[in-house]
């Protein structure tokens, strides 16, 4: 398992799903990167439907997944690391709990 999917585990396992406390006291770059909504500006200019069905390959640790989800889209991820392809599981089935997608 690569040392950004591993910490990226211990984050969540620590702060559930309080990702703004998380954020306040982890300001690094890379866990902005994976757990900020900043970028969902990104998805802004295309017309998703709600719906439609989105094959992400290379999804790694899946920085992308949350903006995809809300957006309601039916996600379908590919990696070559079986240990990043469950940490998307988790991180889906965390985020479907808690409302955010």
């Amino acid at each position: 398992m690569s040392e950004r999917i591993e910490k990226a585990k211990e984050l969540l396992e620590r702060y559930g799903n309080d990702t703004a406390r998380m954020l306040d006291e982890n300001p690094e770059l890379e866990t902005l990167e994976l757990f900020s909504d900043r970028r969902e500006s990104l998805f802004d200019w295309y017309p998703f439907r709600a719906g439609a069905k989105l094959l992400l390959a290379g999804a790694g640790d899946g920085g992308l997944l949350p903006l995809l989800l809300r957006k309601g889209l039916a996600v379908t991820a590919l990696d070559t690391d079986e240990a990043a392809l469950a940490f998307l599981r988790e991180r889906k089935r965390d985020l479907s709990a808690a409302g955010r997608t």
